[in-house]
């Protein structure tokens, strides 16, 4: 090895030397700054314990030298908040007297603390007052205006509770006429309804049991530019009334409640057997009485499926004819939907009144039996529904729409012959108490089971994708 090798290798040990002692350096720079910046913080954290203990200490002496000024015993624990309020208060109390002395006041005739409260305790209390006020009705909010002290006028009746000039202005007509928390008196006729009452009555008419959607998917009408399907009322509006007043006593009267009935809701529910025959009395029959008097009880199946020991005696003609005088002889005509060539169809039956009975009675345990499965089935959704969180399950609603002709614009007489036609596989979601529609298209016109699974496929992954935290589905139809 040569000797400009040896020196090359000296500078480049010489070289790395220099490079860890600087190293080292910058190490201890690094550690130097953090027992600064530690003695900093420590530093300015003792100073504020200081700046904190000079203006407490500040505060008691001024505090001292107002309770000595005003003969008050004084307060050597700083740490007893409550009892420094205490005589706080009381120098309140104090200067209120020496400024009723001045206004030739007695001190019983303007006591400023009657109720024994601290001054925060009394805030509190206003506070809770303004809230009382914020969450009123309007006529409410009238009353609690007047209880207002006399001395305030109208405008800072209405910027303490932040009320209206109507209101304020009504609040001390009120008061200079009845007097303190008097209840407000209109007489522009009934009170308006509010939205609420309203909503529940429409939502009441839209429940299943009392209207039913309408099987035709045509059977539409446009209420403020939407599309809504029109139902059919199950009862009476009537009895629909009795069961709404049962649920919300007193909420509403007959009146308003047959006038707020919704639009898509029909009411051409027919509920009366009739005859008008010579011979027989005009008799009106309920479908609810009539099934209360030909079962037990309305809740038990047995009584529904003819099991009943007791209901299988009973005759619906016996019951039917039992409060009349009719001739079972007399002709009448009634209609009827029957299946003729594969087609259901109204068809305009005549005969004697017992063939007219015997026709119902033939066809009641069928009726009675669909009622029962109608009524179990509702309940149970309606249950399922109450039970459905974001977190627990889904239930969804499916069923087939019937087939939609794709009609084109213009076309050929030819075209008639040869439409396409799409199929709609219809889901209702109810989640908790959100509620998604959804709308399978397909070109396929085969209603099978295949044609199901794909659509339960496009379900889940839509419910997975928007709530991911549901664990199960529930499929009703």
């Amino acid at each position: 090895m040569g000797k400009g090798d040896m020196d090359v290798s000296g500078d480049e040990i010489n070289g790395d030397s220099s490079t860890d002692n600087e190293g080292e350096y910058d190490d201890n720079e690094e550690v130097d700054d953090e027992s600064h910046q530690q003695d900093d913080d420590e530093q300015s954290e003792d100073e504020m314990l200081l700046e904190t203990s000079y203006h407490e200490e500040q505060a008691m002496e001024q505090l001292s030298a107002v309770f000595k000024l005003l003969k008050i015993n004084p307060v050597h624990d700083k740490l007893n908040t409550r009892s420094i309020r205490s005589k706080i208060d009381e120098v309140y109390t104090y200067l209120h007297g020496l400024c009723d002395i001045l206004e030739g006041k007695s001190a019983q005739a303007n006591n400023p603390n009657p109720h024994g409260l601290l001054v925060q305790e009394s805030n509190d209390l206003l506070t809770g007052l303004k809230d009382l006020f914020n969450e009123s009705d309007v006529s409410e909010q009238v009353r609690l205006l007047t209880i207002a002290p006399k001395e305030w006028g109208r405008e800072k009746v209405r910027k303490w509770f932040g009320s209206t000039q109507h209101q304020a202005r009504q609040s001390l007509i009120l008061w200079q006429n009845e007097g303190v928390l008097a209840f407000p008196q209109y007489f522009k006729g009934n009170t308006s309804i509010s939205n609420d009452t309203i909503t529940s009555i429409i939502n009441f008419y839209r429940e299943d049991g009392v209207s039913r959607v309408s099987s035709n998917s045509k059977d539409t009408i446009q209420i403020n530019h939407n599309t809504v399907p029109v139902r059919y009322m199950e009862m009476s509006v009537l009895d629909a009334f009795c069961i709404f007043d049962e649920r919300f006593p007193g909420l509403v009267g007959r009146t308003t409640f047959y006038s707020s009935r919704p639009r898509d809701a029909w009411n051409n529910y027919c509920q009366r057997i009739q005859n008008k025959s010579s011979s027989m009395k005009l008799n009106i029959f309920d479908i609810k009485d009539l099934i209360n008097e030909m079962v037990c009880y309305d809740d038990k199946e047995d009584c529904f499926i003819g099991e009943c020991q007791q209901c299988s005696t009973k005759s619906l003609i016996n019951i039917l004819t039992r409060t009349i005088n009719v001739d079972l002889d007399e002709n009448c005509s009634w209609t009827i939907w029957q299946k003729l060539n594969n087609k259901f169809d109204l068809q305009q039956s005549t005969g004697s009144v017992e063939a007219f009975l015997a026709q119902i009675e033939a066809q009641w345990s069928s009726f009675i039996l669909h009622t029962f499965c109608n009524r179990s089935q509702r309940e149970y959704i309606a249950e399922l529904r109450t039970q459905s969180t974001k977190t627990t399950f889904v239930v969804a609603q499916i069923d087939f729409s019937m087939n939609y002709t794709l009609i084109r614009q213009r076309e050929v007489q030819q075209g008639f012959f040869s439409q396409q036609q799409a199929s709609l596989f219809t889901t209702h979601l109810t989640i908790g108490k959100e509620h998604r529609d959804i709308a399978i298209i397909s070109d396929s016109m085969e209603h099978n089971m295949p044609f199901v699974y794909c659509a339960q496929r496009i379900i889940v992954d839509y419910v997975t994708k928007n709530f991911p935290s549901i664990k199960k589905i529930v499929y009703i139809r």
